[in-house]
């Protein structure tokens, strides 16, 4: 019995061994890395502003909110806004324009570009996004609170809840809900209504975070 191998890597980020049998012409792929049910956690295999995660046993690539797709055809080349940037303030009346999406199960491949601390909870530190004018994610993990500037890359989404976090991503305000519709594989659950310590309340109100002065 002769086979010959042939190794690939291909454009997903996933090694492929493949074996030819001669006797009878037939190819089968013997070896992947990493397996099929990890292929998420390869860094790039969806595109800017987007999120891989799976629905059953497919890989799916899907826009992040307030994004939508560079080519609805080839969903791993990432995402684009699909609202109009506002002028940044740089305090809270950014809160008339944006809102905070919260995400669950969310695991961010990226490093931050500021980490604190200091920030007592979730909701200050979506807020302390909120305001920031380089700030366009926010996740509060292990008591610190970590900023990401935009595009967003290497995120997923998994029902993994020991090694996930919720994120908080700005969004123009008109965009959530069309994110909404769209978005079949995951919706985001219900969280607290908490008042922070600063006079700014923070609502739970159709699926978003709203920020505004008491």
């Amino acid at each position: 019995n002769q086979t010959i191998y042939r190794a690939t890597l291909d454009f997903d980020g996933v090694f492929r061994m493949h074996a030819h049998y001669i006797n009878n012409g037939s190819d089968k792929i013997i070896e992947t890395l990493p397996k099929s049910s990890k292929t998420c956690e390869v860094k790039g295999v969806c595109g800017f502003n987007s999120y891989c995660t799976f629905d059953d046993d497919k890989q799916l690539c899907i826009c992040l909110p307030g994004y939508k797709f560079i080519d609805e055809n080839e969903t791993t080349l990432g995402c684009e806004r699909n609202y109009f940037k506002a002028e940044c303030m740089g305090d809270k009346d950014g809160a008339a324009f944006y809102n905070m999406f919260p995400m669950n199960n969310i695991v961010w491949g990226d490093h931050p570009y500021s980490e604190s601390g200091d920030i007592s909870s979730e909701q200050n530190c979506s807020f302390a996004c909120l305001v920031d004018c380089n700030c366009w994610a926010a996740l509060y993990e292990e008591a610190r609170c970590k900023k990401h500037g935009f595009p967003f890359r290497y995120v997923r989404r998994t029902r993994e809840a020991d090694e996930s976090n919720t994120a908080f991503l700005k969004v123009g305000k008109n965009s959530v809900e069309n994110w909404k519709q769209n978005d079949t594989i995951f919706s985001p659950q219900p969280a607290p209504i908490k008042t922070t310590n600063s006079g700014i309340e923070v609502q739970k109100a159709n699926g978003h975070w709203e920020h505004g002065a008491e």
